[in-house]
């Protein structure tokens, strides 16, 4: 029996040790690379070829007055928006001084929501309702909420990360108007 325990106290110093070091090496890169984000997992298409979903972005905090804007060389920043709890990673196709405006080189257009009373929710191809906002999360960025400039990609490292979410979103969360949720 007390082998049996010397063995998951090992296994637990190794997990704790490993938890502990994961943290340590993620907060000591955001302070090398100016940021606290350091590292971002891609989970949409919308920059491909460039990157694609599932790959892994090293992001450096990059002065605001630094940031390119180009609809085809523009730097690709990583932003929060209020509207999604995940941060985005587009390409900056204009500026001004104060405000940044952000587009995915494989969308059509910008990113847009529609404001009911009730609820906000990703505007459709064709539109909002005309009695509802339309709020587009890709113009007007500001400073703050800038996270910094992608300086590197890692290619499939980040379905480790998407893996265990989309099984999560599939297994627990209920299906919303009879479609399964993107994952």
């Amino acid at each position: 029996m007390n082998d049996f325990l010397e063995e998951q106290e090992k296994m637990l110093f190794f997990v704790l040790t490993m938890v502990f070091l994961a943290f340590g090496l993620y907060q000591t890169a955001g302070i090398f690379l100016n940021t606290d984000v350091p590292i971002v997992t891609v989970v949409s298409n919308s920059m491909a070829p460039q990157f694609e979903r599932g790959d892994i972005i090293v992001v450096h905090g990059t002065p605001f007055e630094e940031i390119e804007a180009d609809p085809d060389q523009g730097d690709v920043i990583v932003f929060r928006s209020e509207l999604m709890n995940m941060p985005i990673i587009h390409r900056v196709i204009n500026r001004t001084e104060d405000t940044l405006e952000t587009q995915g080189d494989a969308n059509d257009g910008q990113l847009k929501f529609c404001r009911s009373s009730t609820s906000i929710y990703r505007a459709p191809r064709q539109g909002c309702p005309s009695d509802e906002e339309t709020i587009n999360i890709e113009q007007n960025i500001t400073e703050d909420q800038v996270l910094g400039e992608k300086i590197a990609t890692v290619p499939m490292l980040g379905y480790i990360k998407l893996y265990p979410a989309c099984l999560y979103y599939r297994l627990v969360l209920p299906v919303e108007d009879g479609r399964l949720r993107h994952c």
